[in-house]
């Protein structure tokens, strides 16, 4: 956006609040608000206003959306205040923003090559998971051997969110066995211990 006019025109448009928060020049900004309701608009003019009221270059702004369509309809509307500029703005999804970090200090992590697992690669890992399950392990079926898969990829990103390692759900996992084993009350203890 090249004028003040074309600004205060973008920001005639909101109303009080929308107003507010598209006008705040410094720190973070967090926008709740629920489909159709211009958080796109908001953010987009905010950005439009630090970018033509600050010296603030377009590569120093970060912008975050929850999905892919966020960052297409943000770029797209930054576009039309914009101009080109809009694409020297950081716009990412949250798992895009990791996975940059990560690819830009790979080294910290302990590998040169890194990139997430597709869906395909996902499942073959899954497979392996699976097919590495012992007959004497509770969650061997002879029948299906890839029946908990699906249970199993939810535990996994369950204990990858909580951030826990391998001696902590086992620590767990004892502390709870042990406390069934001792309950009188649970009808299961005697399938869990002496199965």
């Amino acid at each position: 956006m090249s004028g003040a006019v074309e600004l205060k025109i973008l920001l005639d448009r909101l109303n009080p609040e929308q107003k507010l928060a598209s006008q705040a020049l410094e720190g973070p900004v967090q926008v709740i608000a629920g489909p159709g309701t211009g958080k796109t608009q908001i953010l987009a003019s905010r950005i439009t206003n630090i970018l033509s009221q600050t010296d603030v270059h377009p590569h120093n702004v970060l912008c975050l959306t929850y999905t892919e369509a966020g960052v297409v309809a943000m770029r797209e509307r930054l576009f039309q205040f914009i101009g080109a500029t809009a694409h020297q703005v950081e716009i990412h999804t949250f798992h895009s923003l990791c996975n940059q970090i990560i690819q830009e200090n790979a080294s910290a992590f302990g590998t040169s090559q890194l990139s997430p697992l597709d869906d395909v690669e996902k499942e073959q890992v899954m497979n392996q998971v699976c097919e590495s399950i012992k007959p004497n392990s509770h969650l061997y079926n002879n029948y299906d051997p890839y029946l908990y898969a699906y249970d199993l990829q939810n535990i996994f990103g369950e204990l990858k969110k909580e951030n826990l390692s391998y001696e902590k759900v086992k620590s767990l996992g004892i502390t709870e066995l042990e406390s069934l084993k001792n309950d009188t009350k649970c009808p299961i203890r005697w399938a869990i211990f002496w199965a």
